[in-house]
């Protein structure tokens, strides 16, 4: 029995950095699936060491999935454009709030 050499490290990182100029991946699993399923297209071998290397390789020069956690707002974003709301104001909103919330508890509890 034959026994094939995965290809060399430079080549899988090369067809990496294709696939991810090309898609964005949620998991590394997706990116290890995609890897896979193009060398195995273009008949290049490759074994789950020669993968992982590759994807080693590459993560320290680029980011390999799509950073989904929630960005935190810049200080620009959290100042208002809305003019500043006079305190009379503001205590007329809060107090006719806490009304309609205590309205609502006293529904929900049957008190009405």
């Amino acid at each position: 029995m034959q026994t094939v050499n995965p290809a060399p490290r430079p080549v899988l990182v090369a067809l990496l950095n294709e696939l991810l100029n090309a898609e964005t991946f949620d998991t590394i699993a997706d990116v290890s699936a995609a890897l896979k399923a193009r060398a195995a297209r273009l008949r290049i071998p490759y074994d789950a060491p020669a993968i992982a290397e590759a994807l080693q390789v590459v993560r320290y020069a680029r980011p390999i999935v799509r950073d989904t956690r929630p960005r935190p707002l810049s200080p620009d974003r959290l100042v208002s454009e809305d003019p500043i709301v006079p305190r009379d104001t503001a205590r007329r909103i809060v107090v006719e709030l806490w009304r309609r919330h205590d309205e609502a508890r006293r529904k929900w509890q049957g008190c009405d």
